[in-house]
């Protein structure tokens, strides 16, 4: 897994899918859902209650700012724990062994 949690700007991030420790009833789920919809990028939200899960799609030429996922869930009372991302780009590491995300129409990383 890649975590990408200290990378900014730019993100092609087209997918993510959250586990959400203690998320089990509907309205815990309309409460992370609510959250979610304010992650800049995110079109659809798909809460799956019974596994713990929530994915977030892209709207159409955007990205999921991956960075705001997880403070969107503890505003909403819960902890994030394993975040994954679909995401287009180049990955490459720099100086300090941080993974970068290179956006394909940019070339910057993100």
């Amino acid at each position: 897994m890649v975590f990408l949690s200290s990378v900014t700007s730019y993100a092609e991030v087209e997918k993510v899918v959250i586990i959400i420790n203690g998320m089990a009833c509907p309205v815990c789920a309309y409460g992370v859902e609510k959250k979610l919809k304010s992650v800049k990028g995110v079109k659809d939200i798909e809460i799956d209650i019974q596994n713990g899960l929530a994915t977030l799609t892209a709207k159409e030429g955007q990205s999921i700012e991956i960075s705001q996922v997880p403070q969107a869930i503890e505003d909403s009372g819960f902890r994030p724990d394993k975040i994954t991302a679909t995401a287009s780009g180049m990955i490459e590491k720099d100086d300090n062994d941080n993974f970068i995300l290179k956006s394909k129409r940019s070339g910057k990383g993100f």
